[in-house]
C-alpha cells in the first residue's frame, strides 16, 4: 500500500466532511423551521402543535450536536496545531 493512497484517502474524507457538515446544519435548521411553521399554522389542533414541537426540539438537538462536534474538532485542531488541509505524506525514515 502506497502512502500517497492513504494521504489521498484522508484528504477525500476531509473534503466530504467539509461539504457534509454545512449540509447537515441546513437540514437541521429546515427541520426546526418546518416544526415552527406547523406549530404556528396548526395552532388550533393540539396534535399538530405537539408534532410541531417535536420537530422543533429535534431540530434544536441536531443543531446542538452538529455544532458541538464541529466545535470540538476545531478546538482539537487548534490545541494540537493541526490545520485543516495539511495532510501530507509521511517522511521517509531511510529503512
Amino acid at each position: 500500500m502506497d502512502a500517497s493512497y492513504l494521504v489521498d484517502s484522508i484528504a477525500e474524507i476531509q473534503r466530504v466532511i467539509g461539504v457534509a457538515v454545512p449540509l447537515l446544519i441546513a437540514i437541521a435548521l429546515l427541520v426546526f423551521i418546518w416544526g415552527l411553521v406547523v406549530f404556528i399554522a396548526q395552532s388550533d389542533n393540539e396534535q399538530a402543535r405537539t408534532a410541531g414541537k417535536q420537530k422543533m426540539i429535534w431540530g434544536i438537538i441536531a443543531l446542538f450536536v452538529i455544532v458541538s462536534v464541529w466545535g470540538l474538532v476545531n478546538l482539537l485542531q487548534q490545541l494540537t496545531g493541526v490545520d485543516e488541509g495539511t495532510v501530507s505524506a509521511p517522511q521517509s525514515t531511510g529503512f
